[in-house]
């Protein structure tokens, strides 16, 4: 009998390269090329956008966010974007390049390992759009892509790398940060994580950890302002506490596994003007992303009703089992099991509009192709959507009347410029209005011209008073200047004239003012009665001089004035909803827009995490939007998004005093200057805020205590209000 044949080591060979998987480019579509104006690039100032952490192969990987989120910077009118880390997901790329790789010998690997990284190249090249510059023929806004390695890995720098050799054009790569020239106004750094970081709470910690560190190794010039991608956060904080400002940029991708405090989706723009002012837009993603599933508007050709109701109740409940269909929808199970076959397709459609269903038969749960929605799924533009709600706000702390280091000249002159250049709807006042008595100031000169604490409440109402109507008198101006001159005013138009040019003013009462209650004196009674009786003086005198007819604006103005009692002694029943877990304390103000606004001055010392008190308020007010918070004299906005009330931002301000003898002794920094927020709003719900900090005093030196206060109001223009 003849001995078979043993096959030789080149035969095993042979048959391994035989066995191998081909290596076969998948088909994909051209890259969408947008074009960016002239006039937008050609615009005063300079802008910027920042996306991070789109988790390229994640389950959370989306590419309609990435367009959504370039669809946002061609809007903004950005002049480059940067892609701040996390272009991939190292942990999922890492699984599946190993999943990939097994089925190829040894000898194959190399070629399958190039052929895996270009292949993931090839779908971002594609997926990430090119914004033209109109009127050239070859250039394009630039993308700055930073990979960091802890997020990335090895294999999501070389992925960048690949992509940067397809779009030689646009993209630029570097690792673990840049430096970046923004012209005419220095530079800004943006960083990535260079280590994984202990799990914190804090949104701040991660951040200033990075800062601290590059500051401390680089030999180079710190920049305008720092920017961090890869925390899935969004803090925009001012110099002055910090040595520098800095900018934390959300994820662009559904947030499936929380690494370190990580709570935001979304993009970010920042804005220089020509005056070098810096506004931060922040975009909150999130509230599509939860609801993604709505923007399914296909169903498989030839459906029935029965089958439209199973892919509603699937987009509205999530993925769902034979038993939890028959219980939302009322049906026979057997009809359900029938009916639900038509719309299973083995793997995700070719249609835009409709993903298909798919069985998990370990789950035993009916859902929608997961790669359809992270391919092919698009979001709409979240201010486009449906109209939104504006709310613009500016916000102040600490103007502490009667100090000789408060920054008076700011007040009254730069803050009306502020109100008036931003179209401020609302002032926020939030506490601290006196330096009161306490510790022995007038003794110690840290309140000037012996100003009691009358004096001084009546001082802080015609600081304010003083700004009410400087913005009044000039919107009242513009008004005027809009309408036809021949036609006479009405009694009707006339309240509706004075009701548009009177800014809206809500404030709260701080520490400093309540240490009058020890007296048994009511505070900031004073300051209310005179900033009232100044405000309906001089908007009496100016509209007679306009011959307005007769109106009543006593009912305005206490509209327009809101005063609410200090936190903790003022109850709110209404606001004892079983959801808040606790009875309510504190000054809320609801806005037209819906939103409420929680106003609180906390009567505690600041922390050395910086956004600790902001996020503590944010869990305070569990019924409030938008939130503003003082004390600490220092600044810092910090968002949160829960579902119950979408997106939450608190604005934390800092004082209108450069600093206190208190605060030097104990090596505190402050931060000065009112907070701007603009905030627009759908249903309730938060879809952009944008901030900015005017922090550049005018105050060179501190006030004498023997400073006459007469003589000092009268050299800045206060209005009086004996």
């Amino acid at each position: 009998m003849m001995k078979e044949k043993m096959p030789s080591d080149e035969d095993n060979k042979k048959l391994k390269e035989k066995e191998s998987p081909p290596l076969e480019q998948r088909h994909l579509p051209e890259t969408e090329v947008w074009e960016a104006s002239k006039e937008s690039l050609e615009k005063p100032g300079y802008r910027m956008g920042f996306m991070s952490r789109i988790d390229y192969k994640s389950d959370g990987y989306r590419a309609g966010l990435i367009k959504l989120a370039l669809r946002m910077f061609l809007k903004n009118e950005t002049l480059f974007n940067v892609m701040a880390g996390g272009l991939a997901d190292k942990k999922s790329l890492d699984k599946k390049y190993k999943e990939f790789l097994k089925d190829f010998p040894k000898d194959k690997k190399g070629e399958a390992r190039e052929h895996f990284i270009m292949e993931a190249a090839r779908e971002l090249a594609v997926t990430i759009p090119k914004i033209k510059k109109q009127g050239t023929d070859n250039e394009f806004v630039r993308l700055y892509i930073i990979t960091s390695l802890p997020y990335d890995g090895l294999l999501g720098e070389e992925i960048a790398q690949r992509l940067q050799e397809l779009r030689p054009e646009d993209i630029r790569h570097q690792k673990n940060g840049a430096r970046l020239e923004v012209k005419g106004f220095g530079y800004i750094w943006v960083l990535v994580s260079q280590k994984h970081r202990l799990p914190s709470k804090y949104y701040s910690q991660a951040a200033e950890r990075e800062i601290n560190d590059k500051r401390g190794q680089t030999s180079q010039e710190t920049p305008e302002v720092w920017v961090f991608g890869t925390p899935a956060s969004s803090i925009h904080k001012p110099a002055g506490e910090v040595p520098e400002p800095y900018v934390t940029v959300p994820a662009l991708h559904r947030l499936e596994e929380v690494h370190i405090a990580e709570n935001q989706e979304g993009v970010t723009v920042i804005e220089y003007t020509q005056s070098r002012d810096r506004f931060v837009r922040f975009w909150n993603f999130k509230d599509l992303v939860a609801r993604e599933k709505e923007f399914i508007t296909g169903i498989k050709q030839g459906a029935s009703e029965t089958h439209k109701k199973i892919v509603e109740s699937i987009k509205r409940e999530g993925p769902q089992s034979i038993g939890l269909l028959t219980d939302h929808l009322g049906v026979e199970r057997s009809v359900v099991e029938k009916e639900i076959k038509f719309l299973v397709e083995e793997k995700k459609s070719k249609r835009r509009n409709w993903p298909g269903l798919f069985y998990d038969p370990h789950s035993q749960k009916y859902d929608f192709h997961l790669d359809w929605i992270q391919e092919d799924l698009r979001y709409p533009d979240p201010e486009n959507e449906s109209p939104c709600i504006e709310d613009v706000f500016l916000m102040f702390g600490c103007v502490h009347a009667g100090y000789t280091t408060s920054d008076y000249e700011f007040f009254v002159n730069r803050t009306p410029e502020i109100i008036l250049a931003n179209k401020v709807k609302t002032l926020v006042g939030l506490g601290d209005f006196i330096a009161g008595l306490q510790h022995d100031f007038l003794h110690t000169g840290e309140v000037f011209g012996g100003l009691n604490n009358t004096d001084q409440e009546q001082f802080a109402a015609e600081l304010v008073g003083t700004v009410i109507m400087k913005v009044f008198e000039k919107r009242l101006e513009n008004l005027l200047s809009a309408r036809p001159q021949n036609i006479t005013i009405t009694q009707a138009e006339a309240l509706d004239l004075v009701n548009n040019a009177l800014l809206q003013f809500v404030y709260i009462p701080g520490n400093h003012d309540l240490w009058q209650e020890r007296e048994g004196v009511a505070p900031l009674s004073t300051f209310r009665d005179k900033l009232i009786k100044l405000v309906m003086t001089n908007v009496l005198n100016t509209v007679a001089s306009k011959s307005f007819p007769a109106i009543n604006l006593s009912q305005v103005i206490e509209q327009k004035i809101v005063g609410y009692k200090d936190v903790g002694m003022s109850y709110n029943p209404e606001m004892n909803k079983r959801n808040t877990g606790f009875p309510f304390f504190g000054a809320m103000h609801k806005l037209s827009s819906g939103l409420s606004l929680g106003m609180i001055h906390p009567h505690m010392a600041r922390a050395q995490t910086t956004s600790l008190r902001a996020q503590h308020a944010i869990d305070f007010f569990r019924g409030c939007q938008v939130i503003g918070v003082a004390n600490f004299h220092t600044a810092i906005v910090v968002h949160v998004w829960q579902s119950n009330r979408g997106q939450v931002v608190a604005s934390q301000v800092g004082t209108m005093a450069l600093f206190t003898p208190f605060e030097q002794r104990k090596m505190k920094i402050v931060d000065f200057g009112p907070v701007f927020l603009r905030v627009l709003s759908r249903s309730g719900r938060i879809v952009m805020t944008e901030s900015a900090y005017f922090d550049v005093p005018l105050l060179k030196e501190a006030l004498p205590k023997g400073q006459d206060p007469a003589q000092l109001k009268q050299k800045l223009g206060v209005l009086s209000a004996s």
